[in-house]
């Protein structure tokens, strides 16, 4: 069965619509661990199996690295779900079934949009996926562990380049930038895209949920 893991803290409404999009999961046959290292704690997500408070809290400081270690002593395979994006239904089933065949899988062209200020880009990458759209196994996740351990800068462009995986155009990730709480670390986070004052793009990328942040704006 395959476990997703989710870092997180300090994001309380962010972590609530990621439960809500874990919840709808057409493939409910995944653990979903999530690891909080803020005070004060989130509610728990109603869909998590499992919810770590590691023995550090985070005080300003990048916490990525020592909370995805920890989050990857889970056993068996993992797909990443980070904790402020946006995740289609078939997400775990898509990963589950790729995951049969690589060790490394993920959704490359992934699209970021940002809530605050109402705009969007298509990233061109296809040579890797985003961390939040990525999943491993076996060797994969070893690397991934190693990784992790060496504080690269950016977990996901590190790990594809030194591992071989598989790239899919599934459209199936959003990357949400700019939802209130503790900041993101990724450049998309501080983006200015194509704008969107409507929101009539981010209802083409999720359709009735782009209601869910429309008090974001």
């Amino acid at each position: 069965m395959i476990t997703a893991i989710t870092p997180t803290g300090g994001r309380s409404k962010a972590l609530a619509l990621t439960d809500l999009y874990m919840q709808r999961q057409t493939c409910q046959e995944f653990r979903w661990v999530v690891l909080d290292d803020c005070d004060p704690a989130s509610p728990r997500p109603n869909r998590a199996d499992k919810v770590i408070r590691p023995s550090w809290r985070w005080a300003g400081q990048n916490t990525q690295h020592r909370a995805m270690l920890e989050l990857l002593k889970e056993p068996g395979s993992v797909v990443v779900i980070e904790d402020d994006d946006a995740y289609h239904p078939r997400w775990i089933e898509h990963v589950t079934r790729w995951l049969e065949s690589d060790e490394l899988v993920g959704e490359r062209f992934t699209t970021y949009y940002h809530v605050a200020n109402r705009t969007w880009k298509r990233n061109r990458n296809d040579r890797h996926a985003s961390l939040c759209a990525t999943a491993c196994r076996d060797g994969a996740k070893a690397e991934l562990i190693r990784v992790c351990e060496s504080g690269a800068r950016m977990i996901d462009h590190e790990l594809w380049r030194r591992y071989p995986g598989k790239l899919y155009d599934s459209d199936s990730v959003v990357g949400i930038k700019g939802l209130p709480g503790r900041a993101g670390i990724g450049i998309g986070h501080r983006m200015n895209g194509t704008p969107d004052t409507d929101h009539r793009k981010l209802k083409a990328l999720i359709g009735a949920d782009a209601e869910l942040y429309a008090a974001f704006g």
